[in-house]
């Protein structure tokens, strides 16, 4: 939409009584949530953990071993990512925060139910092939999640 009428659309919900915010690159949001959801998601599935059991420094290693990979293929796509340790601060944020929650990942191979696998580590997976990257940590998650959740 055009700036007038975000303005417009920010200024209703205030109206209402909401607190919304605008960003001026959604795309940088988006990127970061997802980093977070192929970090997290694989990892606590494939363990059958909650997420704050994610803290263990090798599970916790273990993800940013999937962040690294996932920030060499934003890059490539000209996306601006926070720092490393400033991710590495956000993600123990949000593990202790909802560290008591099972991702939705693992609550659907409990349910039966298909992942989002496919929308977020394979997403990268395909991104990365077409700028020439080598993602085999996310890979082998996809591989792990198909063969053991089909």
């Amino acid at each position: 939409p055009s700036p007038l009428k975000l303005l417009g659309v920010v200024d209703a919900l205030r109206d209402a009584g909401l607190a919304p915010w605008v960003h001026e690159d959604a795309s940088t949001l988006v990127w970061q949530k997802v980093l977070l959801n192929i970090a997290i998601n694989p990892i606590a599935a494939l363990a059958g953990l909650k997420n704050g059991e994610l803290l263990q420094p090798d599970l916790f290693n273990a993800c940013m071993m999937v962040y690294r990979e996932a920030a060499q293929v934003a890059a490539m796509e000209r996306v601006l990512l926070p720092s490393e340790a400033d991710f590495e601060a956000h993600l123990r944020e949000v593990l202790e925060l909802t560290k008591g929650n099972t991702c939705s990942m693992l609550q659907d191979i409990k349910a039966g139910r298909g992942t989002e696998i496919e929308a977020l580590n394979q997403a990268l997976v395909v991104l990365a092939e077409e700028h020439g990257i080598a993602v085999p940590i996310n890979q082998t998650l996809v591989s792990l999640i198909r063969a053991c959740h089909p």
